[in-house]
């Protein structure tokens, strides 16, 4: 299903981004590192999808859109370089937590993610606010 220019869908998406940081934002206050860095990345691809959304693009899979991230977004030269390696990191934390034993992410990188995240994220509202 394609949703060119569905401000519906865009908006939807970015309210989920937002939500879905507040819960990172919870769990590592609570000292539940691994699923708020789970959420963080979660929150970031929500807002990456709501930028490919505002420009007609879907991609179907995580890998998908990391590749339409890196074409549409970082060649483009929309977000500078930290942001677009914040997010290729935040998604192999996410499955490194997710899927590999014996890993826990530390406090303080949780909390530096944590802000790192929140710029993401307004960077990506802002992008998509200059469409």
């Amino acid at each position: 299903m394609t949703y060119p220019n569905n401000n519906a869908h865009i908006d939807y998406r970015l309210a989920r981004a937002l939500e879905t940081f507040n819960d990172a934002e919870l769990l590592i206050s609570n000292k539940r590192f691994n699923s708020g860095v789970n959420r963080l990345y979660y929150a970031c691809f929500y807002s990456v999808l709501a930028y490919l959304l505002k420009i007609g693009i879907e991609a179907k899979t995580h890998s998908g859109v990391k590749q339409m991230f890196g074409k549409h977004i970082v060649l483009k030269g929309l977000i500078d370089a930290e942001s677009a390696a914040f997010f290729s990191d935040i998604q192999n934390l996410r499955i490194t937590g997710d899927y590999d034993e014996f890993i826990d992410i530390a406090e303080d990188e949780a909390f530096d993610l944590l802000e790192s995240g929140r710029t993401f994220i307004n960077k990506m509202k802002a992008i998509i606010n200059n469409y």
